[in-house]
């Protein structure tokens, strides 16, 4: 998992730049070690790293916002 965190978040096909414990156990998934996210926050705490829940926000000037705004929400 230590070797996971270094790694980019987009490299694994995610949108974000920083992990969240819900694309964590799905890039574990995709290599084949299935966990839940309530083990993977377990993990973290063991590995003595805190997570923050993330606050998606899209602010812009852009005629396409409200397009875009949906989009994050229903990732």
């Amino acid at each position: 998992m230590k070797e996971l965190l270094k790694q980019d978040p987009q490299a694994f096909g995610f949108l974000k730049g920083r992990w969240v414990v819900r694309d964590i156990a799905k890039a574990l998934s995709k290599e084949g070690i299935k966990v839940s996210k309530s083990y993977v926050h377990d993990m973290l705490k063991g590995l003595g790293l805190t997570y923050k829940r993330p606050k998606l926000t899209v602010k812009s000037n852009d005629p396409n916002y409200y397009r875009k705004a949906k989009e994050v929400r229903n990732y």
